[in-house]
């Protein structure tokens, strides 16, 4: 299964993304923004999950793909459950890092 192209396009690739995001999370409100990193995350205060954009390039395969629907379900999710704490009030450093890995495994179970 691996290459294959699943949408006609990366535009189409995102649409989907940002779709699934929403549904997912239940919140049509819900923001997608898609980055030059390799990082899936959300930032819970604004409502905004950020994607790769090489996540939705042509010849995505079907294993990565599975992996990135994961990854939105999960940041979706952040969005949907976690109480928003703005930025100015994350734990700093290994705090932060603490924090953020609790929040992970509680994700993993709602």
């Amino acid at each position: 299964m691996g290459g294959m192209n699943y949408y006609r396009g990366a535009a189409e690739a995102e649409d989907a993304m940002a779709v699934m995001a929403r549904w997912i999370s239940g919140n049509r409100k819900i923001q997608v923004q898609y980055h030059s990193g390799t990082a899936v995350d959300a930032d819970v205060e604004r409502g905004i999950i950020r994607i790769p954009r090489m996540a939705c390039a042509s010849g995505i395969t079907h294993e990565a793909l599975m992996m990135l629907r994961g990854r939105v379900y999960h940041e979706a999710g952040h969005v949907d459950e976690s109480t928003a704490v703005a930025k100015k009030d994350y734990p700093k450093a290994a705090k932060f890092s603490i924090w953020n890995a609790l929040e992970d495994v509680r994700m993993e179970h709602v």
